[in-house]
């Protein structure tokens, strides 16, 4: 279950030696790799990480009929009889319209229309032609993520005891909770606080089982401690991850500042104040002195030192556990959450024994995409969030997602049904919340994409009819400053679909 942390840091309980061992001098963690934080300036659609959520499909107003797009594919018999697909030259002829609108902004266009019964082209426009993806990116991150981490698996938080030294030991969740954590949450599901009491209790009992040993009371035994010394200071060890700190993209672009610092642990993934762009420069010495103030609330009283990698041998005295994969997805998703992308590609590279960095997730989420048959040429991806200019998808691979999704979600034991249920809902929820209406509300379900010359939205919807379809829209090279232009004209290629006869 918990295979992720187990690659690197181990889950067993050790027995720390402190006497006649060779003592390993612990080194410095591990600089970590980027987690492209959410992007402020530019992502006009996909700017928001937000309060994260978990809410259920019926906890959303209206009738989403887009729902209706994530059938098995097998199951026509599903829909009324008269419920036919649109005629493919209406298709084709609503992708010119989106040809021609993106052409005025100086824009090459890929579109892909596929019937979401049957999952076979209805109509395509340079399906096969690479092209920058932006945050649908997170479509192949998402899928990789469900299957290869497991959609249940949970991200330990773990504190260790060697010697006097205690070790806060990141397993890959960047949304602790500063104090107590809530179960019902997926941002704070886990608190340092319940960390830091689950510590102070298993020092206590030592105490109390060496004083019991001993014969004497354990508030005036000499030996009371004698089997786990008390610590004097904590340290954070944040090694899971590799260098470099921030995608050589983010640095390049000058977003360092819009992104969050590649750690394997953080609260609320290092927003000050909650803002959704101002990170803390440090976020695992930032939950290392909150994890101090929360120790000192239980009367254990050490001082904040740093980083450290945990020796062999330590002694396990606590752990916390963040909301599932599949919660995680769904969140990311809804409303693009650049960070937790980064961080699950960075856990993907791991699981998938590659390098725990950016280049090394985008290879181990390629070599997914090659083993379930949705590779195509010129496919090629360096981060998991879709910050990065030089990543490529084609509508064509997109599309093999969408049909997998599609045919996955009715299926018992299938992991793809976090991969829909977290897109936006167009008129109602993440980034899809202000765009459509009228009939199209609550009849679109896409991932959104945007950079200053890249916008794309891929996903389902349905006809004003009923049918379902799956489509892919992708723009790229537009003039700067276009972006606004470049979602107008999706969006009026996608509302045509939905109001095909």
């Amino acid at each position: 279950m918990l295979r992720i942390a187990g690659t690197r840091l181990g889950l067993a309980e050790w027995t720390c030696q402190t006497k006649n061992m060779k003592r390993r001098v612990p080194a410095l963690a591990i600089l970590a790799v980027a987690l492209c934080g959410s992007y402020a300036l530019l992502d006009t659609y996909d700017l928001t990480p937000g309060i994260l959520t978990n809410a259920p499909k019926s906890h959303i107003a209206g009738n989403v009929r887009a729902d209706r797009a994530l059938a098995d594919t097998s199951s026509t018999g599903a829909y009324p009889s008269d419920v036919t697909a649109p005629k493919a030259s209406e298709v084709q002829q609503a992708i010119g319209q989106f040809v021609k609108d993106e052409a005025t902004i100086g824009g090459a266009v890929s579109a892909l229309v596929l019937d979401g019964i049957t999952g076979q082209p209805i109509a395509a426009e340079a399906a096969d032609v690479p092209r920058t993806p932006a945050s649908v990116t997170k479509m192949a991150t998402a899928t990789a993520a469900l299957d290869i981490l497991g959609a249940n698996t949970t991200l330990p938080t773990r504190a260790a005891l060697c010697g006097d030294t205690l070790y806060l030991i990141g397993g890959g969740d960047t949304m602790l909770a500063a104090g107590k954590g809530d179960p019902h949450a997926v941002n704070g599901h886990a608190g340092l606080a319940d960390l830091a009491q689950k510590v102070a209790a298993a020092l206590k009992q030592s105490r109390d089982q060496s004083a019991a040993a001993s014969g004497k009371p354990a508030e005036s035994s000499g030996t009371a401690q004698a089997s786990v010394k008390a610590p004097t200071k904590v340290v954070v060890d944040s090694s899971l991850f590799a260098a470099p700190l921030y995608a050589s993209q983010v640095v390049k672009d000058d977003f360092a500042s819009s992104a969050m610092q590649a750690r394997p642990l953080a609260v609320d993934q290092s927003r000050q104040g909650g803002g959704e762009y101002d990170y803390h420069a440090d976020p695992d010495l930032e939950a290392l002195s909150l994890f101090a103030k929360d120790l000192a609330d239980q009367g254990v009283k050490v001082s904040a030192a740093g980083r450290a990698q945990t020796p062999e041998g330590a002694v396990q005295l606590g752990r916390v556990e963040s909301a599932t994969i599949r919660q995680i997805v769904a969140e990311m998703m809804t409303v693009s959450n650049n960070v937790s992308a980064e961080t699950l590609g960075h856990l993907i590279a791991i699981a998938q024994k590659k390098p725990a960095t950016f280049e090394g997730a985008g290879q181990a989420t390629t070599d997914y995409l090659q083993s379930i048959g949705c590779m195509r040429p010129g496919v090629e991806l360096h981060d998991s969030s879709g910050l990065s200019t030089t990543n490529k998808l084609t509508a064509s691979a997109i599309g093999c997602l969408l049909q997998r999704a599609a045919t996955c979600s009715t299926k018992e034991g299938c992991n793809s049904d976090a991969f829909t249920q977290g897109l936006a809902i167009g008129g109602y929820t993440g980034t899809l919340a202000n765009r459509y209406s009228g009939s199209l509300v609550g009849n679109v379900r896409g991932k959104t994409g945007t950079l200053p010359q890249s916008a794309g939205l891929s996903g389902f919807v349905t006809t004003a009819r009923g049918y379902p379809l799956m489509f892919v829209a992708m723009a790229d090279g537009f003039r700067r400053g276009s972006g606004w232009a470049a979602h107008r004209g999706i969006d009026t290629f996608v509302t045509s679909l939905g109001t095909l006869k």
